[in-house]
């Protein structure tokens, strides 16, 4: 089936606005059902530096494994660079944390669970495509892991997170977890429509691949790809400007290190040769004084080479 990419932010903008869609996929990353699910303040702006970073809150009803119903907040963001503004996302975090509007019908806050779709590796993880990373509560003098209360104060102040490296996905073979299959609708290169093969995917997920199918007759949204492309293809422009400029301040710092190696060695053999002349002299008779005389040697080097006392 041909499918739209939704690496482009615009197509996965039009697929998560489907709550269908939206609520297979989630449901699919937390491995948990999603009940129930609202939109919530969203952000998709293709006119700055940071279009790379598109963004979107849900409120949603999961039910856990053990059968229980909970209201959390979910933050899903994909990023296609990669980015060391890490202030950014905890300022997100931020807002999240601050906003009056994610309360439950008891004005309690929502906990919060992040996810990140990443089109780059994180430097020690590049042979896993999917991160979890999960509250843990150890007690300090047994070191050993306790069972998960109730705690507001733990569930509230602290959140999970799911990670997913697109890279690390294309570069795994013969995939068999179904969430691995369905996240193979990503392609990073620049390629607007995929030849997805269906018949390797539940059915659960089709309304997902129909989606992504009716993306391509969409013609304000390939319009909007196009826009994309342009935004997509001056920022890797830039990097790369900037890659070249650090390649040369790099070979400018390590040919400058090089020079004061060579320095400091010849000021090294100089001095040697110095304290190699002055011992010939004093094994040849000569005085301190007429050592000096004859070599312009101060007595400061002559001490700090031991020769004098």
């Amino acid at each position: 089936m041909l499918i739209a990419n939704p690496i482009y932010d615009s197509v996965f903008k039009y697929l998560m606005q489907d709550k269908k869609s939206a609520t297979l996929m989630l449901s699919a990353i937390l491995q948990m059902k999603v009940i129930d699910l609202e939109f919530n303040a969203q952000e998709f702006n293709l006119e700055t530096d940071y279009f790379s970073v598109y963004r979107v809150d849900f409120k949603a009803t999961i039910k856990k494994k053990n059968g229980e119903q909970l209201l959390v907040l979910i933050e899903l963001q994909k990023i296609k660079f990669s980015t060391e503004d890490i202030f950014r996302f905890r300022t997100y975090l931020g807002q999240q944390y601050m906003s009056k509007s994610n309360v439950d019908a008891n004005n309690k806050p929502l906990p919060i669970i992040t996810i990140y779709i990443l089109g780059h590796y994180l430097e020690d993880y590049q042979d896993s495509p999917i991160l979890r990373i999960k509250k843990h509560i150890i007690e300090h003098s047994t070191n050993k892991e306790l069972k998960q209360g109730k705690s507001d104060f733990i569930e509230l102040l602290n959140h999970d997170s799911i990670i997913i490296q697109i890279p690390a996905l294309k570069k795994k073979k013969n995939k068999k977890d179904e969430l691995e299959k369905l996240l193979d609708i990503f392609e990073l290169v620049k390629k607007r429509q995929i030849d997805y093969n269906e018949k390797e995917l539940s059915k659960t997920y089709f309304p997902i691949l129909r989606r992504l199918h009716k993306a391509i007759q969409n013609e304000e949204l390939q319009n909007i790809m196009t826009v994309e492309e342009d935004i997509v293809e001056s920022i890797r422009q830039k990097e790369s400007e900037l890659l070249a400029k650090d390649e040369i301040i790099k070979q400018e710092r390590k040919r400058a290190e090089q020079k004061e190696k060579e320095l400091k060695e010849e000021k090294e053999r100089a001095e040697q040769e110095k304290v190699f002349t002055v011992k010939k002299l004093i094994q040849r008779g000569f005085s301190i004084d007429e050592i000096i005389e004859i070599t312009k040697i101060d007595t400061k080097f002559l001490k700090k080479h031991k020769l004098i006392s």
